[in-house]
């Protein structure tokens, strides 16, 4: 039996192109039978390079990054920086820090619409059923979003733009959010050299990106809901020190190169509940030793799901109305009632004779009054979803 082990491929979502569509990351059972991993995002045959970054949006930290064919750099996996060269020139002591297409957090598509073509009439006819497929699993939960088709087919970077392309062995992946600049997002269909294509689950994954959405397991609050188990990380290399695992530092190269892919992102919006049933969040076992678990419970009641769902989360779509406030119907209807509201205690007056006979009482005096009117409206909030 053969075992391609290389980066273990971006194990987020494992699926090939007859698999059941219910999980991105259903494991096809040659994988099991040939011990093969079939990861479909990243292409088993790229080169990783690790390097320490200093951005306006990620600060100071470590990433592993390889290049697509066109000289695009990926890191955490999916996540389209830009040319090699401006990845590099955010090394610690290079430029200053400057901001770029995915520094700031709410990079929302104007209008909430979304204008994308494809890079060829091949990659249409490769993608189309798939992205069709995608765009309506984000509008059935968001019917206010815009998907424009713009025609004719072709590769040049048009601003403002998501071209989609079809190029086999550069993986599953895209830039995050909207800027007035080219916009990209592949989905492989193959790779010769081994590896699974991105179906629809991938391109809904991707979409969450395009459309503004970062990896749920690298918020700033992960360990008060899961915990990441860097023991359990796959090194994925031949020269592994002998009682070293991921969590050990000086490791030689290319050993737990994947452990960049959980780094935490301070600078993102972290606001509302942890979901772990985003489409956006690994798997338990994403990049684990066979048999072991890198994400599991922080607290009891919580499951750390074995495959992500295919479609996005009553909290993808939370997080998308607060991203896209001006267009989500749900975030209108809150905003007209005042929503959400938050009740300060008023304290009663320490003598009710300051509201006797005063011509203008002071607030104080109508402390049970309000303090009862706000939580009213709080509840009514609450009863929106506000």
């Amino acid at each position: 039996m053969r075992s391609i082990t290389l980066f273990h491929s971006f194990i987020l979502f494992l699926t090939l192109g007859h698999a059941a569509p219910s999980s991105p990351l259903d494991i096809d059972e040659r994988a099991l039978t040939l011990d093969i991993d079939f990861s479909a995002l990243l292409p088993i045959n790229k080169n990783f390079t690790q390097l320490t970054i200093s951005d306006a949006f990620y600060g100071t930290r470590e990433v592993s990054y390889f290049l697509t064919s066109t000289g695009k750099a990926v890191i955490d996996g999916d996540v389209l920086y830009g040319n090699e060269d401006e990845l590099l020139s955010h090394r610690p002591g290079n430029n200053p820090l400057i901001p770029r297409a995915f520094s700031a957090v709410n990079k929302k598509w104007p209008g909430a619409k979304i204008k994308y073509k494809y890079a060829s009439n091949d990659a249409e006819n490769k993608l189309k059923s798939i992205i069709n497929d995608a765009i309506k699993r984000w509008k059935d939960g968001a019917a206010w979003l815009t998907f424009e088709r713009i025609t004719p087919n072709n590769n040049d970077a048009k601003n403002g733009v998501l071209t989609i392309s079809a190029t086999d062995c550069d993986g599953c992946n895209a830039h995050i959010g909207y800027q007035n600049s080219h916009r990209r997002m592949n989905l492989q269909r193959g790779c010769s050299t081994g590896g699974g294509h991105c179906g629809v689950n991938e391109a809904v994954h991707e979409f969450g990106h395009v459309l503004g959405l970062y990896h749920e397991h690298q918020r700033p609050d992960r360990e008060t809901t899961v915990k990441y188990q860097c023991a359990s990380l796959e090194p994925a290399c031949t020269n592994m020190p002998s009682g070293k695992t991921c969590c050990s530092t000086n490791l030689p190269s290319p050993c737990c190169k994947s452990r960049s892919n959980f780094a935490i992102i301070n600078n993102g919006d972290a606001s509302g509940a942890y979901d772990v049933g985003s489409v956006m969040q690994y798997r338990s076992n994403a990049f684990a030793k066979s048999g072991k678990k890198t994400l599991v419970p922080a607290k009891s009641g919580v499951v750390v799901p074995a495959s992500n769902p295919g479609v996005p989360s009553k909290g993808d779509f939370e997080r998308l109305c607060k991203i896209y406030n001006e267009q989500c119907d749900k975030a209108k209807t809150c905003r007209q009632n005042g929503c959400p509201v938050s009740c300060p205690n008023i304290r009663p007056c320490a003598s009710q004779r300051m509201c006797t006979g005063a011509p203008e009482p002071p607030f104080c005096c109508f402390a049970a009054v309000e303090n009862a009117l706000c939580q009213q409206r709080k509840r009514k909030c609450q009863s929106l979803g506000c």
